[in-house]
């Protein structure tokens, strides 16, 4: 079978890289949708890719989806980047080396530099051999246009149709039932304790005045020391299938996304903001630049430890405001308006 468009993804999960959350927003949501308008696409990881990239190219188009550099790939790109579309595409900061120490593989999973410069490297050198590339922020154009060179287009994670039907069917905020949990914390990979760790003594100081109060941890993320002294108000939940998601976070009153400050945050997508405000949970968040282009009455910006203090005791919108906020960021996080750019810009087709 011949296929218009492929999208070959980078990621440990080979058998099934839809489970992946990065590919799941790169990948997998964009190829449902061209596929709904009649495209013949294919989604498989990088690894199966290389077993036997022949048959791939009569494709017309391949997004290459955080790739990494091997043998196969240099050749394939080489030999076919002048007769087919290449899109070499990125979510990350993941490949300018002078980062290295900024990456959570340092800061969180205490991975050598050494070791992690080199996978930069390796990234980055087929970053510059294929000729298009998409990203997921502004910052992250930016580092791409420096350190790859070249147009880069911005194309912003967007939340796919199922997701915002299952956001419908919890009626976001005006029908949700009072939560269970004050604040929740989702963390999707195990690499962000420092970011947790960065507010936990203001999490600390809202919990001690509120002996009520619940924390909900989702994900693989470590219990910072200062936050030891509440661990039976702390409940623990695992990581669930991406549209199983909304059932924890319409029980917490309040979400958290505290991120570090550096070069590779910076870069990072503000899907955690949306993927609890579209279900009409407010969010305190380190107002990272693609955060930071949200103005909504469910998103307070805490760059300070007054903020973040402030945010957890803050007055909350009323159930009327929390719902018509929610659907303003379902206008400006759906899926058409991001793939209707991907279009105009890769096959020079509009979103009709």
């Amino acid at each position: 079978m011949s296929f218009d468009i492929v999208f070959v993804s980078n990621t440990g999960r080979v058998d099934r890289p839809y489970y992946d959350p990065s590919v799941r927003y790169r990948a997998f949501n964009p190829a449902e949708f061209l596929r709904r308008r009649g495209r013949r696409v294919a989604l498989l990881a990088q690894q199966v890719f290389e077993r036997d990239p022949e048959p791939f190219e009569t494709a017309g188009t391949i997004v290459f989806h955080r790739p990494n550099t091997t043998e196969t790939m240099l050749r394939y790109v080489l030999r076919n980047r002048d007769r087919q579309r290449l899109i070499a595409d990125y979510d990350d900061l993941v490949f300018n080396v002078a980062a290295a120490a900024e990456t959570p593989a340092v800061l969180d999973r205490g991975e050598p530099l050494a070791n992690v410069a080199r996978s930069l490297a390796s990234n980055a050198e087929i970053g510059t051999m294929v000729p298009r590339r998409s990203v997921s922020t502004v910052p992250l154009a930016q580092q791409a246009e420096e350190h790859l060179g070249g147009a880069t287009t911005v194309i912003h994670n967007a939340l796919d149709p199922i997701y915002l039907d299952i956001a419908r069917l919890h009626g976001a905020a005006g029908q949700r039932q009072d939560p269970v949990f004050e604040l929740g914390y989702f963390s999707g990979t195990a690499s962000h304790n420092a970011d947790l760790e960065m507010i936990a003594g203001e999490i600390a100081d809202y919990l001690r005045e509120r002996p009520a109060a619940r924390l909900l941890l989702v994900g693989p993320v470590g219990l910072p020391s200062a936050l030891a002294p509440f661990a039976d108000r702390v409940v623990r939940e695992r990581v669930r299938p991406f549209h199983a998601m909304p059932e924890l976070l319409i029980r917490c009153r309040m979400v958290l996304g505290p991120l570090l400050w550096n070069r590779f945050t910076q870069c990072k997508s503000g899907l955690k903001f949306f993927e609890a405000a579209v279900l009409g949970i407010p969010v305190a968040a380190t107002p990272i630049p693609d955060i930071d282009r949200f103005d909504s009455p469910l998103l307070f910006k805490c760059r300070t430890p007054e903020d973040w203090a402030a945010a957890l005791r803050a007055d909350l919108p009323d159930a009327a405001t929390r719902s018509e906020a929610a659907r303003a960021i379902v206008d400006l996080c759906g899926l058409p308006v991001e793939m209707g750019r991907w279009e105009a810009t890769f096959l020079g087709t509009g979103n009709d």
